[in-house]
Parts: structure tokens; sequence; C-alpha cells
């Protein structure tokens, strides 16, 4: 019920099987934390042909809250892989796709 927290360097969470469906596009909902002015986090999309797509949200430092984020996503079934690079200072507590 808490999340994840006090992610730092080179923490990768990673999440299997997530259906895109035929979409190229999708709304991320991120909700977190960080003290950080701003908390970069890159999420990696890869599809069942070995095809990969990066992409990256800059979560704004504040108390916990929901911030959205526009971004391209590989259609059909994904293996999706929130990556926290060095000098993260993140609570992850869930997100969610709207394509």
């Amino acid at each position: 019920n808490e999340g994840i927290l006090n992610i730092g360097n080179n923490v990768s969470l990673v999440y299997g099987q997530m259906d895109f469906g035929a979409s190229n596009h999708a709304t991320l909902m991120l909700d977190g934390a960080t003290p950080l002015e701003n908390n970069p986090v890159t999420i990696r999309f890869e599809n069942e042909q070995g095809e990969t797509l990066t992409t990256l949200a800059r979560f704004k430092g504040t108390s916990r809250s929901q911030q959205t984020f526009e971004m391209d996503v590989l259609p059909g079934i994904c293996t999706v892989s929130f990556v926290f690079l060095p000098g993260s200072q993140f609570d992850f507590y869930q997100f969610q796709f709207k394509a």
C-alpha cells in the first residue's frame, strides 16, 4: 500500500504483458514524490519482436502528486521499464497508461 520508497541510483521497475492494442500514443499518469526540483524517469518499452522505444518523463519536485505525460508507445504487448538514473530520489506509488 505504501509504494516503493526512496528509489535511488540505477533502479528499474519492470512490468510485463502490458497491452497497448493498436495505439502508438498514450498518456502516462505517474503518482509519486521527489524532494528534487526535477526527477527524470526513463520509460522503456520493448515489444515481443524486440523493438524498443525510450522516452523521458520529468517529474517535478513536490509533495506526493499525480502528474501526466504524453508519450509515444509501441503497439501491442510490451514490457515497460521505469528506469531511475544516478541522482534519483523518488517515491513511486502507482501509474496508469491511457491510450
